[in-house]
């Protein structure tokens, strides 16, 4: 059995902080700073019952393995993604199905517009990028910023990635 992909509920909001928490995983993130779980609940509720921001759960055989997120730039349907795998979920194939998927749910709840998806991703997170690369993103060169717009925030030692349909 393959994945399943949902929207999340407020029911989710442990399991984005304890995959957020992994120790694991503490070297991709650019916010470096802990945070409690109270802290991350109040923004989680803010961020599911928000309109503009789409956050998915994936599971499989009903175990939870990870979550997408998409969170909204400046422009309609532009978005940077993040995604994280639950570590016993790794190597298998399952992030480049979830990711897919997820793209595709995206752009079914935002009415079929095909979003712009951006990634900044860590130049150490090669996993990350070997999956980005995989489902279709491309990297974004110096000299395209300005055709996406100003708005966009290149984050030091980052590759900054773009999908379109």
């Amino acid at each position: 059995m393959r994945i399943i992909l949902r929207t999340a509920n407020i029911g989710d909001s442990q399991f984005f902080f304890d995959l957020r928490t992994l120790p694991q995983y503490e070297e991709f993130f650019y916010a470096k700073k802990p945070i409690s779980f109270s802290q991350h609940s109040q923004w989680f509720q803010a961020r599911i019952e928000s309109m503009r921001h789409f956050y998915m759960v994936a599971e499989l055989n009903e175990q939870l393995m990870g979550y997408v997120r998409f969170e909204p730039l400046c422009f309609p349907d532009v978005f940077e993604i993040g995604f994280i795998l639950h570590p016993d979920f790794l190597g298998k194939g399952f992030a480049s199905e979830m990711l897919v998927k997820a793209i595709s749910l995206l752009d079914i709840l935002i009415g079929g517009r095909k979003p712009l998806i951006f990634a900044s991703v860590l130049k150490s997170n090669h996993a990350s990028l070997r999956v980005l690369y995989k489902v279709g993103f491309s990297q974004v060169l110096c000299e395209d910023l300005n055709s996406f717009g100003k708005q966009l925030i290149v984050r030091p030692k980052s590759v900054l990635l773009y999908f379109r349909y």
